[in-house]
């Protein structure tokens, strides 16, 4: 006799509510680009070593799982702790190699020139003025970062978007009350620009060229650093995906 397969708790679960987020996204982010509609990557965020990988942890950094509150659904949690310039970097995480060690695979031949999309689903928890919170995160982790989430010395308030040594665009987008907000974050290169939504609004909340990305394979990642001031800052990821051509 087949069994029956309930999510617990009811409602759907977290892999259940994860593929619904995942619908959710990338029917909006082919309704912007047609040719984005290959999942690279993605992940619950419910566990790490498995589907994220961490880079060596910068001064008092951590990434660790978290509760949600009143849930028994759980989120990676990425802090500084408060050393200056202490961070720690999430990334996609599929390749294995020797030893049961796995490595990232590169989602995109060319942060500069390729298609893809990242999306996250985030909450801020703290900042500072020096901070840099990348929550969709294009990069080849050695020379320039091309992200949607906090840029400290820009706004401690609202998201930015800042791509590689560009100044940082505020997108006038306000992270809310921190450590409760959660928001739908969608970052969009197309070859030439990139775009950052925000919470399902249709209208780009800020675009910048794509061209100064780093200019190498890229992979997807993620982390809180907090810069020269020597305070925590901190974010939970609660979904992750990245859609390529």
């Amino acid at each position: 006799m087949a069994a029956t397969v309930n999510y617990y708790p009811p409602g759907g679960g977290q892999e259940a509510q994860s593929l619904a987020w995942l619908a959710t996204v990338g029917s909006f982010i082919a309704a912007k680009s047609a040719t984005l509609t290959n999942i690279a990557f993605r992940s619950t965020c419910n566990t790490l070593g498995g589907e994220i990988g961490l880079t060596a942890i910068s001064g008092t950094a951590t990434s660790r799982m978290v509760r949600s509150s009143g849930s028994l659904n759980v989120r990676v949690r990425s802090s500084s702790g408060a050393t200056a310039n202490s961070f720690q970097r999430m990334h996609n995480q599929n390749q294995p190699i020797a030893a049961g060690a796995t490595i990232a695979n590169t989602l995109v031949a060319n942060c500069r020139t390729s298609l893809y999309a990242i999306a996250t689903r985030v909450i801020i928890n703290a900042v500072n003025n020096t901070c840099a919170i990348t929550c969709c995160n294009m990069a080849d982790e050695a020379t320039a970062d091309a992200y949607l989430g906090v840029t400290g010395a820009t706004s401690q308030t609202n998201f930015c978007l800042t791509i590689g040594a560009a100044a940082a665009v505020d997108t006038s987008v306000a992270i809310g009350t921190l450590g409760v907000t959660e928001h739908d974050l969608i970052m969009i290169g197309d070859g030439t620009n990139i775009s950052a939504y925000i919470d399902g609004n249709t209208t780009a909340a800020a675009t910048g060229l794509q061209n100064t990305s780093a200019n190498a394979a890229g992979i997807a990642n993620a982390y809180a650093f907090n810069g020269a001031t020597a305070s925590n800052v901190s974010f939970d990821l609660l979904q992750w995906a990245v859609f390529v051509a």
